[in-house]
């Protein structure tokens, strides 16, 4: 494939998914037009309907590529710390005092992931 024309298209597809997430701060995703989405994306409706059939497609993309980019930030994140599984493998029933503080710090350094649904640089 041509590689001008894919990051033509990883451009695009940005660009769409950007405009939905915007779109969708303001208004239910059911309410949003193919029209309003197009507009605030700059781009063709043509160009949407080439990519995708409905605007719940493209949400599905989005939702695909952000729990994707969690799991890879979680998994390297466990493998930095080498907590997590072990505090995973325990049965509930053997929730102590210290698996719950193990949780609470296990927590607090989840907030260092550098995750942002706007980051979809894998479009």
């Amino acid at each position: 494939m041509n590689t001008q024309n894919d990051k033509r298209s990883l451009m695009t597809k940005k660009k769409m998914a950007d405009a939905l997430l915007l779109l969708m701060k303001k208004t239910p995703v059911y309410q949003i037009s193919v029209q309003q989405l197009t507009r605030t994306a700059d781009i063709n409706r043509s160009t949407f309907y080439y990519y995708y059939d409905n605007i719940f497609e493209l949400l599905k993309e989005i939702e695909t590529r952000f729990f994707e980019e969690l799991e890879s930030a979680l998994d390297s994140h466990m493998i930095q710390k080498k907590m997590m599984p072990a505090i995973l493998m325990r049965p509930p029933s053997s929730v102590t005092s210290e698996n719950t503080k193990n949780f609470i710090c296990l927590c607090k350094d989840l907030q260092e992931i550098p995750i942002s649904i706007s980051n979809l640089n894998n479009f």
